[in-house]
């Protein structure tokens, strides 16, 4: 199910992960990921029913991005986690909260969702700062994502 001009590839039936100027109609929620924004500031908009979640973090690799980046998906993921199973949700840039989201839906570890989103979209590369902070991320907040309805334990690959 990928969108005809191939700006972004659904992972899921309702997830998708794309470019920048990907074509956002189809979508609930656009989380959107740039350095263009202004660094390490989230800004939440509306556009009549759509969420417009646009996060300024420049992921070239380097001092403190681990912490950048493992603060936004802190941040991100509850807000996501709050729009309900049916949420479309279209990722752009930097592919940590994506990641970091599917885990938490799916309780896959890291390594299951890397290989399962590569196979979807071959180009995706995590920086190891974004792997580092994801990783973490897992590692201290694993049992609030954990789903109560089920005796699944999560695995960790970090």
């Amino acid at each position: 199910m990928e969108e005809k001009n191939g700006h972004f590839t659904f992972i899921t039936p309702r997830i998708a992960i794309g470019e920048v100027y990907s074509s956002n109609d189809s979508f609930d929620i656009i989380v959107n990921i740039s350095s263009m924004y202004p660094l390490n500031q989230i800004i939440t908009t509306s556009k009549g029913e759509k969420v417009i979640i646009c996060i300024g973090l420049d992921d070239t690799p380097g001092d403190g991005d681990g912490d950048r980046i493992a603060y936004i998906i802190e941040t991100i993921i509850p807000v996501l986690l709050e729009k309900g199973t049916t949420t479309r949700i279209l990722f752009t840039g930097n592919i940590s909260i994506a990641i970091a989201y599917l885990i938490a839906i799916t309780g896959k570890d890291y390594i299951e969702i890397i290989t399962f989103i590569q196979k979807k979209r071959g180009v995706i590369q995590p920086t190891k700062e974004s792997e580092q902070a994801i990783c973490n991320w897992v590692k201290s907040s694993i049992e609030y994502y954990q789903p109560k309805t089920t005796s699944k334990k999560y695995r960790f690959s970090c």
